[in-house]
């Protein structure tokens, strides 16, 4: 009968067992160490990033998204009713208003729509807003890009200029953010 194993005679004649000493054991436990580590470490290192990048992805979203309504509804305004630099009104030809409010305490950015004779409807175009600021224009640039400031009278404002930026927390920590969104809108309706 064949055996799997062979025991071969020592240099006293004994009979030697094969099997791992306990230095080539501790070897072989710190390179499977080494290699679940750097698997561990790869592993965290690709879901960080996709969730980065699906963060990233979502953020552009939802602003595109508020960038668009926002462009919409300016074009199609008459003028400016009343500005803050985190707040601006505006009213159009038929009596109907649309107000564009940032909150810094909620990171909130809301549309709150008034037809003419009508209810008041909110709605949010943008959560995790972290910073916005309006400014306002008489007109287009003139010389060397100079903007006539409308501060003082926002019923003479052309030109809205709007910033934001959006950011989110992954695992705890604002580790990726969109870089600012920036839009000059021209109001086409401006008497």
């Amino acid at each position: 009968m064949k055996t799997l194993f062979r025991s071969s005679p020592d240099s006293a004649g004994k009979p030697r067992r094969a099997g791992w000493t306990l230095i080539e054991m501790m070897v072989a436990i710190f390179c499977g160490t080494i290699i679940l580590a750097s698997l561990m470490v790869v592993t965290v290192f690709s879901a960080r990033s996709y969730l980065a990048i699906a963060n990233y992805r979502d953020l552009d979203d939802n602003s595109r998204n508020a960038l668009d309504i926002l462009s919409r509804d300016i074009r199609s305004m008459e003028m400016v009713t009343s500005y803050a630099t985190n707040s601006i009104s505006l009213t159009n030809l038929d009596g109907s208003t649309v107000t564009f409010t940032w909150s810094p305490t909620t990171t909130a950015f809301t549309r709150t729509y008034t037809p003419a004779g009508g209810t008041a409807t909110t709605s949010m175009l943008l959560t995790n807003c972290t910073a916005l600021s309006f400014g306002i224009y008489t007109q287009v640039p003139i010389g060397s890009f100079q903007f006539p400031d409308a501060s003082t009278n926002p019923p003479l404002t052309k030109l809205i200029n709007v910033s934001w930026r959006c950011a989110r927390s992954i695992f705890g920590t604002e580790t990726n953010s969109e870089s600012v969104q920036t839009a000059k809108i021209v109001i086409r309706n401006h008497s």
